[in-house]
């Protein structure tokens, strides 16, 4: 059994050092509550799973290098025909920053509830969860509402952030 599990979507994220309009450096990592998550708890020592899909992309595969190289159990991220999504943090004046989501028909939004069956077959202590996940569509709803349910009855301890 894992210590943690938590699923949703993990995004390439930009970084902007200044408006866009005015060019300039973009810096490129990844963003998303869920692999924050799965990155401190496995930064502390626990065995955490990361669930998730990924497009056929660079940006899926600087996610998936990213999480297994900090420690993330990745064997339930999957690929599919969509693109990865993300987002873009844009500096305008002082600290106001503007951020920009491109989210729509990604990998991400296509997960629904079959994903995270295996996942939850193999039991975890605590399942982490988000209303972000929730409100990508219809698919990653019934993701939530399932491994919620599923968790539940297993014993696991149901975690949630937004």
């Amino acid at each position: 059994m894992i210590d943690l599990l938590t699923f949703g979507e993990t995004m390439a994220a930009f970084r902007a050092d200044q408006p866009l309009r005015l060019g300039g450096n973009l810096r490129l990592s990844i963003a998303g509550a869920e692999a924050t998550v799965a990155i401190g708890a496995a930064r502390l020592g626990h065995r955490a799973r990361y669930v998730g899909r990924v497009g056929p992309d660079e940006f899926g595969l600087l996610i998936t290098r990213t999480l297994k190289a900090e420690g993330v159990d990745i064997r339930q991220v999957s690929r599919c025909a969509a693109p990865t999504g993300f987002i873009v943090f844009e500096p305008r004046i002082a600290d106001v920053v503007r951020v920009t989501y491109r989210r729509t028909g990604s990998a991400g939004s296509t997960m629904d509830a079959p994903d995270l069956e295996r996942a939850l077959a193999d039991g975890a202590r605590v399942l982490h969860a988000t209303g972000i996940t929730a409100a990508l569509g219809e698919g990653p709803l019934r993701a939530v509402r399932a491994a919620v349910t599923n968790a539940s009855d297993a014993g696991s301890v149901p975690s949630a952030s937004t």
